[in-house]
């Protein structure tokens, strides 16, 4: 295929950023990660496994795409997926990709999966959604040995308050779902705490809604959802377009 026909498809990706960027309503629920095509936000990110065909949309949503470390048996096809996929306008992010403890699959296959995929991200200019379970030192010690650019959201944070100021200090931004409707759990205590230019929110695969999600932070952190609404809006446009 001609070069040509791939600039043409780069300048494409890049006004299409860039008019997401200047339309996202500072007003809007934004869902950062979800499993779900049908949701009450007014911007989704669809986790999209890399080796399933791309879904037919709903308005205002887009598609993150990865390779996943439980689902590490056929990650050179997924990989060679996420590639011939990477142009479409609709896909906004790599991932979810990363560590987990718990999969069944080696640290060091996890550790060369990853990398791949952060190659993907700093080479096509898009953030990495990230998993990652009981593996934060890993996480760290790749992040400083790739001296990567793009910006990194570790989704459905649940890690201790330490861990939180470490991601924030790289840079890196904090998704919270479902565990801040768990009483007394730490993941509370990181949501009251944390910088609110460092969050995001996400359903993930829970059942409940991105507003409700809205409604529990801004209840922990005590400011109006509108205001609430404006910050996270800030912060997916910073994530999403810092590279432009």
């Amino acid at each position: 295929m001609s070069n040509l026909f791939f600039l043409q498809q780069r300048s494409r990706s890049l006004f299409y950023t860039y008019y997401l960027a200047m339309h996202i309503n500072n007003q809007a629920y934004i869902d950062i990660h979800t499993h779900t095509l049908a949701t009450d936000s007014n911007i989704a990110v669809y986790n999209n496994i890399s080796n399933e065909t791309l879904p037919e949309l709903p308005p205002n949503t887009f598609i993150s795409i990865g390779i996943h470390p439980w689902y590490l048996n056929d990650w050179e096809l997924q990989a060679e997926n996420i590639i011939q996929n990477i142009y479409n306008e609709n896909v906004i992010a790599i991932g979810e990709c990363g560590f987990d403890k718990y999969s069944k699959f080696s640290m060091k296959l996890q550790e060369i999966a990853f990398r791949y995929q952060i190659e993907i991200a700093e080479h096509y200019k898009k953030p990495l959604i990230i998993h990652c379970v009981k593996a934060f030192n890993e996480l760290f010690q790749i992040r400083k040995a790739t001296k990567c650019t793009m910006p990194w959201v570790i989704h459905g944070f649940t890690a201790s308050k330490e861990i939180a100021l470490k991601c924030a200090s790289e840079g890196m931004f904090l998704s919270f779902g479902k565990q801040l409707f768990t009483e007394n759990t730490r993941t509370i205590n990181v949501a009251k705490t944390i910088s609110l230019q460092n969050v995001l929110l996400e359903t993930d695969t829970s059942e409940l809604s991105i507003s409700d999600i809205y409604a529990q932070l801004s209840n922990i952190r005590q400011l109006s959802t509108d205001e609430l609404k404006r910050t996270i809006a800030d912060n997916f446009n910073r994530c999403f377009n810092s590279q432009y």
